[in-house]
Order: structure tokens, then sequence, then C-alpha cells
């Protein structure tokens, strides 16, 4: 049971703030404004392979709300260092795997497997281990658990229409 409510304390801050990263797509559907509003941190640039960067879903919005989630979602009793390191991993894992998919010729949306559904819970898994935060062994049962949860809540979003894409 402690490795349970461990592996809960580690991962339900990434949980949470994907959540509320994927929640931009709801807030855009019914405030059609905030699309104007919604620029990605790469400038549109194109990388030496002349694809994108980053992409349109990695956003300067995206970064503000994962800053200001991630203390919302901890207890009191964490630090504001552990409140920045969640903020950092979960968002650079989010732009890492923008990055890793545009290399791969994934557009945005469009599903890759373990990027789509771990990349902010193995970066700040990993960020959060390499400082003793936590156990590798903690990391990877949550991604492991991420793994299998993540595609259950996001088909169940997509039947809500709260997804355009079910995985």
């Amino acid at each position: 049971m402690t490795d349970l409510l461990t592996i809960l304390n580690f991962v339900l801050p990434c949980w949470l703030v994907n959540i509320a990263l994927n929640s931009l797509y709801i807030l855009k559907k019914y405030f059609p404004q905030l699309e104007s509003r919604d620029i990605p941190i790469d400038g549109n640039i194109l990388f030496l392979d002349k694809r994108p960067l980053l992409g349109k879903s990695t956003t300067w919005l995206a970064i503000v709300i994962a800053i200001t989630m991630v203390p919302a979602t901890l207890p009191w009793t964490q630090s504001i260092k552990l409140s920045f390191l969640y903020s950092l991993g979960v968002y650079f894992g989010h732009a890492l795997g923008s990055f890793i998919k545009r290399r791969f010729k994934y557009t945005d949306g469009e599903f890759f497997p373990i990027i789509d559904h771990a990349d902010s819970v193995l970066t700040t898994g990993s960020i959060l281990a390499i400082l003793n935060f936590f156990s590798w062994r903690t990391i990877l049962l949550a991604t492991c658990l991420t793994l299998i949860l993540q595609p259950i809540w996001n088909t169940f979003c997509h039947t809500l229409g709260l997804r355009k894409l079910p995985l």
C-alpha cells in the first residue's frame, strides 16, 4: 500500500497538469478567440529537417497553465522548489515529446505510442529521481500505470467530446 501511495504522490500532479493542458482543446472549442492568443513557443520556425521545431501544441499559454497548475496539485506541505521541478518536468516532457514526434513526421494531435502518454511522467520522473525526491522504481511503476490508464482516460474523454482524437 505504501508503494501505491508513493506512486500516486509522484504521478498525480503530472496527470492533473496533463489534464489541464488537454483542457485547452475544450476551451478553444468554446472560446475561439483563445486560438489567436495560444502562440507556439517555437515561433513557428522550422528545424533542419524543414518540419516544425515543436509544433502548434507547445504554446506560451500552455506553459502558463503548467506553471500555475502544479502548485495547485501538490499538498501544501510540498516546497516551491518541488513545484517548480514538476512544472519544468511536465512541460519540458511535453516539448521534448513534440520535438521527437516532429522528427518522426508525426503531426500535432497524431498519436505516437509512449511519447503521447508518458513523456511528461518520464521527464518529470527522471528529474525528480536524479534529485532523490523519488526512487527510479517509483518512476518506473508510475510510468507503467500511466501507460495503462491514460489510453483508457483519453478514450473516455473522446467519447464525451472532450478530446479530438481517442488516444
